[in-house]
């Protein structure tokens, strides 16, 4: 099974109708991955896919944050935008969707939190939802 990465709109007189996230000044999301990916045509769209039975996560700091860091945890901090459990938890959606990426000030950025965030060894924090709509940089994409 793919994990599908984001998919973007476009009209072109080729057999790719679409991509998501718009095309923007943000540059190509592929420039963020640590680990290999590539774009393939799927039902039309040209998506941006990682290896089988993987699950993607983006890799973030609190600086480049609208996310308060923790107490006892500096603006200096990584964190990582928490993986699905999934690829079912996806429901099919794009990474672009699931985790509301958005091209913000040239600034590729995350805007939800589906699993909350970890920054330590411990289980994810805020998972709630309670962090969607602060918008955070992506650093970069794994899985």
């Amino acid at each position: 099974m793919e994990c599908p990465i984001d998919t973007f709109s476009q009209e072109t007189t080729a057999s790719v109708v679409c991509r998501d996230p718009e095309p923007s000044t943000c540059g190509d999301l592929l420039s963020y991955f640590l680990t290999p990916a590539e774009y393939v045509v799927q039902n039309g769209c040209l998506v941006l896919t990682c290896s089988n039975n993987t699950l993607p996560f983006i890799k973030a700091q609190f600086q480049f944050s609208e996310i308060t860091p923790p107490n006892g945890f500096s603006y200096l901090t990584a964190f990582e935008i928490s993986p699905p459990n999934s690829l079912e938890e996806m429901g099919g959606a794009s990474l672009a969707k699931h985790f509301g990426i958005i091209c913000d000030d040239d600034v590729w950025k995350a805007t939800k939190y589906p699993n909350g965030i970890t920054y330590t060894l411990a289980p994810p924090s805020f998972a709630d939802g309670s962090l969607d709509g602060k918008k955070t940089d992506v650093l970069q994409i794994s899985w």
